[in-house]
């Protein structure tokens, strides 16, 4: 009875500051400035951490922008979590987050807040709950939630530890916006940015718009700035029809069957047929049937069938007729992903791998696979690539899957590297290799670089 008399205070604390938090909320002042709330509710706690009350008090009644946090900051937190306890200190952060997102970012002090600084494993959901309400507030909220979330990245934040983390942030501020006005989202991701950026975040915003209004989603790709050839919105026009195609199957296809490109209209005739079919076998024999299919739906499909049945679809794949493009074009891409799918789990040896292929015809068409396994490694594993490249027949795929190979292992070990193309024996191959070796040695070792090209035979 006394243990649970004793949490009797702690848990209307806990209530009192969640009722506060959604009071705020809903109330939502605009102002900058000294928030009543904050300053109700907690008191400052007891800390040995110098100058550590008189922060907490100044956070509290808004004087001190929040970006002023002290570098003591982070045992601050500490102190400031042993006298709240966890539960009342994150409704605390809660309040931080958007008094900060509220007050500071039209001034342009946009990093260095105490929720980044506090960050805990849940962090990232916090952050993406804050943006979000952010996001929601009206006309120019989302562009500053935007703008945060760059100079979270631009600042190293703790909030945004990789690009896939800010990339999460956006969609999030994304799907928000387009739900208000998806035109100024369209145009806001459309113009602002590197050409890469734009890339990126258009397909991350198509994306989000397919799952809340595929049908506007689809009226708007006719509005879409060219990426290149055409290719890129090709690509997004295909993603946003399959989500659609999930959500409303006839819609979706009476769209589709609006299309004037008739070689467009097959890609999407594909697309259904692949989505309808209920495993990795049935998809692939779809796309491999199709005239032109997507090279990454089909070393996908590909893979995940090689790796839940690499018996039967070894032997599909020995099928394919040495002339078919496949061999030039997709093999070695599903390869590479089968690779990653059958090692994710179990960790096959090359030995496995090898024994696998032993159906395909050797030349060309079993060179081609080997390539992309060797592509695989080159990123992964080195020796599972060193091993595998060995088994390649002399020729362009050999050539260019140790050029992968001599690029990639130059970042991680040049050493190794080196010592291995010593003991190759003269090959068309083996003078590629040493070739990119040399060209990329060139800049730290310039001497060493002119000992290795001279090691390759001079064409008249």
């Amino acid at each position: 009875m006394k243990r649970f008399l004793s949490f009797l205070p702690a848990a209307a604390a806990g209530l009192l500051a969640g009722w506060g938090l959604s009071h705020w909320l809903a109330q939502a002042p605009a102002k900058t400035g000294a928030s009543t709330l904050l300053s109700g509710i907690h008191a400052p706690p007891r800390s040995a951490v110098p100058g550590a009350d008189t922060e907490w008090r100044r956070l509290l009644d808004g004087r001190s922008p929040l970006a002023a946090v002290p570098k003591q900051a982070d045992e601050f937190g500490r102190a400031a979590e042993e006298v709240l306890g966890s539960g009342r200190l994150s409704a605390f952060r809660r309040v931080l987050e958007m008094e900060k997102l509220r007050s500071v970012i039209p001034a342009g002090m946009l990093g260095g807040t105490v929720m980044f600084r506090w960050s805990r494993p849940e962090g990232d959901e916090g952050i993406s709950e804050s943006l979000k309400r952010l996001a929601r507030e009206g006309a120019g909220a989302p562009e500053k939630a935007v703008a945060l979330v760059d100079a979270m990245v631009e600042q190293g934040s703790a909030g945004c530890r990789d690009r896939s983390t800010a990339d999460g942030f956006r969609r999030v501020i994304y799907r928000e916006w387009l739900r208000t006005d998806p035109q100024a989202a369209l145009a806001h991701v459309s113009t602002t940015g590197t050409p890469y950026e734009r890339h990126q975040r258009l397909g991350d915003l198509m994306d989000q718009w397919a799952r809340l209004d595929p049908a506007a989603a689809a009226a708007a790709l006719s509005t879409l700035p060219e990426g290149g050839p055409g290719y890129e919105n090709k690509g997004r026009a295909e993603a946003v029809f399959r989500t659609w195609h999930e959500k409303d199957t006839a819609a979706a296809m009476k769209w589709a069957e609006t299309q004037a490109d008739p070689a467009w209209r097959a890609t999407l005739a594909t697309a259904a047929e692949e989505l309808k079919a209920t495993d990795p076998a049935e998809k692939t024999a779809v796309l491999l049937a199709a005239p032109s299919p997507d090279t990454h739906q089909l070393a996908s499909t590909f893979s995940n069938w090689l790796a839940a049945d690499p018996a039967a679809a070894v032997a599909r794949m020995a099928a394919i007729p040495a002339e078919d493009k496949f061999w030039n074009r997709d093999a070695a891409w599903v390869a590479t992903m089968w690779a990653v799918e059958a090692r994710l789990g179990e960790g096959k040896t090359p030995e496995e791998f090898l024994e696998m292929l032993r159906p395909l015809p050797a030349g060309a068409q079993r060179d081609a696979v080997l390539g992309g396994l060797v592509n695989h490694g080159a990123s992964n594993d080195i020796p599972f690539a060193v091993r595998l490249v060995t088994e390649m027949g002399e020729g362009r795929a050999k050539e260019d899957a140790m050029g992968s190979l001599t690029e990639l292992w130059m970042r991680k070990d040049p050493v190794k590297l080196s010592e291995w193309l010593a003991t190759l024996p003269p090959s068309e191959s083996r003078h590629a290799a040493v070739g990119r070796f040399a060209e990329l040695l060139k800049k730290s070792d310039p001497e060493a670089a002119a000992r290795w090209q001279g090691t390759l035979p001079h064409t008249q």
